[in-house]
């Protein structure tokens, strides 16, 4: 996360290796800064943060882990004694939010959901057991 503004990144490094070209957005690394800040808050290692993240979101099957060496192994399973307080996880979402931009905001709001679909609530359909009660 810090190649100290040097464009080529450092040597070993996915940064370095020029595997990246063109993915390192100004999005993508403010989101790293986020990670970054809340591994120091929590004294974890971004890998760790980001790892917990991760296996805190239900659409996630199966975290990959990109460890090379045993180090880099041994420090990505530390992710799993990570605790990860409910404002630090509301930092990392907000940061990652990804903007929908029109038309998808207009539709999203509120009096557009009530005026398409005229304020009606929709129930998830109960189990045949609950509903003869």
């Amino acid at each position: 996360l810090d190649h100290g503004g040097d464009s080529a990144g450092v040597e070993g490094t996915r940064l370095g290796s020029g595997e990246m070209n063109g993915s390192l957005t100004e999005r993508s690394l403010a989101i790293a800064e986020v990670v970054k800040t809340v591994g120091t808050e929590l004294d974890r290692t971004p890998a760790q943060v980001a790892l917990t993240w991760t296996l805190l979101n239900d659409s996630v099957t199966a975290p990959l882990i990109g460890a090379r060496t045993v180090s880099q192994l041994e420090d990505n399973l530390g992710a799993l004694e990570v605790e990860l307080p409910d404002d630090a996880y509301a930092r990392l979402e907000q940061a990652s939010t990804v903007a929908l931009g029109f038309p998808h905001e207009v539709l999203a709001r509120p009096s557009t959901m009530a005026a398409v679909f005229g304020d009606t609530k929709v129930s998830p359909r109960r189990p045949r057991a609950e509903a003869a009660q």
